[in-house]
């Protein structure tokens, strides 16, 4: 019996356009791009000599498999929830979009996630003498002096790596995970803004947490105003790339994210090295 070859080449396309594919490959990218900085990172503050530590491929494959697995899986949950509960934004080639909104054009997508960006990695930047007045123990030296040692094109790979992979965990999974968990309470099949910004808020709860690493990397101490501070300077970050999110496309979020810690991690360094 002959088979249908359009039906055969309709599989095979639909399999390689899955979004699952693109997210799992976009983890795989996002913890590569990670490896070069965060071995300076390791390098610079650890106080082991360096014939001490592990051989470099050991250390590059640790930091791999840290910022892959935990992201794949977490692309994997989101698109799963996407996918059963709001069709409508488990799309190729990125997901997303979960509110019924009428689409931008590609060319103003990529331009309101580059302006946000650019504001947020001005408003963090801005925030630093703050944290330095207000943290015990903060010092914007101590921040300076990593970026000065690190070389601005791993900082530019580091942005690369943190915008795909904080996006993928905390708008791809959490905040989906957390608009899913807001209609089933509701009993409601398509979220309302309502649902949406209070999933965007507890999503930024972790994605806040996680960056009081930063804090300690530059000497201060964890307190209820250190805290504060950063749950304040991340939160307001991360509810911009959760509106981008819900309205443009993963892609959308993963750029503004992306062009915020450009400024950070690679702009900031270049200008020191003037």
């Amino acid at each position: 019996m002959d088979t249908d070859p359009d039906l055969n080449i309709n599989n095979h396309e639909k399999i390689l356009r899955s979004p699952y594919l693109l997210v799992i490959g976009l983890a795989f990218v996002g913890a590569c791009a990670g490896i070069p900085y965060h071995l300076d990172y390791i390098r610079i503050t650890t106080d082991i000599p360096a014939t001490s530590l592990l051989p470099q491929s050991v250390i590059s494959a640790n930091i791999f498999f840290q910022l892959f697995i935990p992201a794949a899986i977490a692309s994997v949950i989101g698109l799963f929830i996407l996918e059963r509960a709001f069709p409508w934004a488990f799309r190729f080639p990125l997901p997303g979009q979960i509110v019924k909104v009428p689409t931008m054009s590609g060319s103003s997508i990529i331009l309101v996630a580059i302006l946000v960006g650019m504001v947020m990695g001005l408003f963090l930047t801005l925030l630093t003498p703050v944290s330095n007045y207000l943290i015990p123990g903060f010092s914007g030296n101590t921040v300076v002096y990593l970026l000065d040692r690190i070389a601005p094109w791993k900082g530019l790979l580091a942005a690369v790596s943190a915008g795909i992979i904080e996006e993928l965990e905390y708008r791809l999974c959490f905040m989906t995970l957390f608009v899913w968990i807001g209609t089933r309470l509701v009993r409601v099949t398509e979220p309302s803004r309502a649902i949406l910004w209070v999933a965007n808020l507890i999503a930024i709860l972790p994605f806040g947490f996680m960056h009081l690493n930063n804090v300690i990397a530059a000497g201060g101490q964890i307190t209820p105003i250190s805290v504060g501070i950063v749950l304040f300077g991340n939160g307001i970050c991360g509810l911009a790339f959760g509106v981008l999110y819900w309205r443009n496309g993963l892609s959308s979020a993963i750029i503004a994210h992306m062009v915020m810690d450009i400024i950070l991690y690679a702009l900031v360094p270049f200008l020191l090295l003037l």
